[in-house]
């Protein structure tokens, strides 16, 4: 098959890296893949880098219909079987592409949407909306989007999933992976042996930053030796606002911000406890990505988190109150045990579910039904 793939975020997402990790695991099985995507997105840099075909384009309306002509002829030069965008601008793009070309589309919602382009202009043909998890397929159903044209895939991770690789209390890996903590709290200027509690995810999204920094002083008060990190960009006015909560809690000094940073599973490894205490969250990649370490995650009850954190079995669910969120950290700290189990039992549930080989799996066989659909319909 030939695919061309569109997504347009400018900031490393979940979406970004669907987007890499599905486009090489296709040319991995010897499909056709190129990346349409804008310049300014780091996701050009590493399409380049795994030496996928990239088009570079801004997707924004008036910038988009200037270079038609040219995606049009694109399209009809590498005779792309398919169109597959991912996001709401990306999706609007498509939509017009696959209608002037008469391509199917498969567009992949990564949020909870209600735009136009979902509701009017795909579901028709052989196109289908594929959302990331079955509490988006829901919202989309309930805007009297026809099921036959929603089809949920799972996102996948490409983090390395070895269930029985598990940090216990006594296992002889937990030296290992002192050593390791030990060397990132060296890294960030924090004490030895500190409990680390990690945030991973842009600051400009809903992720719950300020949640954490809330609940911040009420876990200390339980876990002295708990210290926060955060990993990802934080925008300059954002940036501000925590800093300002921050220093009313009294907690600035436990707090490190990271910023982007490409060693993500490192840091990932040295958590004792990771967080997702996001306003809303359509899947919730970092929670994968944190079970396939082997971690134990307190998840918001919100969106498609329960769907991928097994309460009690994999992590903890919580409101979204400071005081909620610090108490299930806090339960998590005082058990290493228990944190053990979960993060094994979480790398089970990874690797039969959640992994880039099932996410392809699941996406080839949309894109030949949706080729098959195509086909019989000229019959």
């Amino acid at each position: 098959m030939r695919i061309l793939q569109i997504i347009g975020p400018t900031h490393p997402c979940g979406a970004t890296n669907h987007v890499l990790m599905l486009s090489k695991a296709l040319r991995q099985r010897g499909h056709e893949v190129m990346v349409l995507c804008p310049a300014i997105n780091r996701l050009s840099g590493e399409v380049q880098s795994a030496g996928i075909p990239l088009v570079v384009g801004d997707l924004r309306a008036r910038a988009f219909l200037s270079c038609l002509p040219k995606y049009l002829r694109l399209i009809h030069r590498y005779k792309f079987h398919l169109i597959h965008s991912h996001m709401t601008r990306a999706a609007y793009c498509a939509a017009l592409l696959g209608k002037l070309t008469r391509r199917p589309v498969a567009a992949s919602v990564h949020t909870v949407s209600s735009d136009l382009v979902y509701r009017v202009l795909l579901p028709r043909g052989n196109n289908r909306i594929v959302p990331v998890s079955h509490y988006v397929r829901e919202m989309l159903r309930q805007q009297k989007i026809a099921p036959k044209y929603l089809h949920t895939v799972y996102n996948g991770t490409d983090f390395p999933c070895d269930p029985g690789d598990v940090e216990s209390a006594s296992d002889s890996t937990a030296d290992r992976n002192k050593t390791e903590r030990d060397d990132v709290c060296a890294e960030l200027n924090l004490p030895p042996g500190a409990e680390l509690v990690g945030l991973f995810g842009h600051a400009g999204g809903p992720k719950g930053y300020s949640l954490l920094v809330s609940a911040a002083r009420a876990i200390v008060a339980a876990r002295p030796g708990a210290r926060f990190v955060f990993v990802g960009d934080v925008p300059p006015h954002i940036g501000m606002q925590l800093k300002a909560l921050a220093d009313s809690e009294g907690v600035s000094d436990l707090l490190r911000f990271t910023g982007y940073r490409r060693d993500v599973q490192r840091l990932m490894k040295a958590m004792d406890v990771i967080t997702v205490p996001s306003e809303i969250e359509a899947f919730g990649m970092v929670i994968i990505e944190a079970m396939a370490m082997g971690k134990a995650v307190v998840g918001a009850r919100v969106g498609g988190i329960p769907e991928v954190i097994v309460e009690g079995e994999t992590g903890l669910l919580m409101e979204r109150t400071p005081a909620a969120l610090a108490e299930a950290v806090v339960e998590l700290l005082k058990d290493p045990g228990r944190r053990a189990a979960m993060g094994a039992a979480g790398q089970v549930l990874v690797s039969t579910h959640f992994t880039v080989n099932v996410m392809t799996n699941n996406m080839e066989a949309l894109y030949r039904e949706m080729l098959e659909s195509k086909r019989e319909s000229k019959q």
